[in-house]
């Protein structure tokens, strides 16, 4: 009887600090901390100045999510973690001069101020000096390179990539 009693207790704490992590993630995610959607299918997703970006499908298999951030101290560890185990994949997280943070797969050092923390998911959190013009992504929509060279692109003529305000086909 003392040990289905201990076990009972047990159970209804971690349900409650479940609820309370759930709570805690709504509660920063509704106050637009961040934005961010599964990128399973084809999708859209906004940036901070509200623009629109439509890039296709990443694969079957592939599930990532991009994230603009109003600033570094509305996202932690923590939550990313807690993505992590609502089945959202945060490979890397960028940070740009002004705090704005993008998540992205596969990344090319370009231009990077400093390497900020990596967790215990092994996800890198870099800084840069500033945000690539254009981000290279492969025909199966992985990142494949940063550039501010127009060259690039045209040199990657079979390759998609966007500038933040559109995608394009070359």
């Amino acid at each position: 009887m003392p040990l289905y009693f201990f076990v009972k207790i047990f159970l209804i704490m971690k349900l409650f600090l479940t609820c309370i992590s759930i709570l805690c993630f709504t509660s920063c995610y509704s106050q637009n901390n961040f934005e961010g959607i599964r990128l399973d299918t084809n999708f859209v997703f906004k940036t901070i100045d509200n623009k629109s970006i439509k890039i296709g499908n990443p694969g079957l298999n592939s599930f990532h999510v991009l994230f603009f951030c109003k600033s570094f101290n509305s996202i932690s560890i923590d939550s990313i973690v807690r993505l992590k185990s609502l089945g959202k994949a945060v490979d890397i997280i960028i940070i740009s001069e002004n705090n704005n943070i993008i998540g992205i797969k596969d990344l090319e050092k370009f231009n990077i101020l400093s390497l900020i923390d990596v967790n215990a998911y092994g996800k890198a959190f870099f800084k840069f000096k500033k945000l690539p013009s254009f981000i290279i992504l492969g025909n199966d929509y992985r990142i494949l390179k940063f550039s501010d060279s127009v060259d690039d692109v045209i040199v990657n003529f079979n390759k998609y990539y966007f500038n933040y305000n559109n995608i394009m086909k070359k």
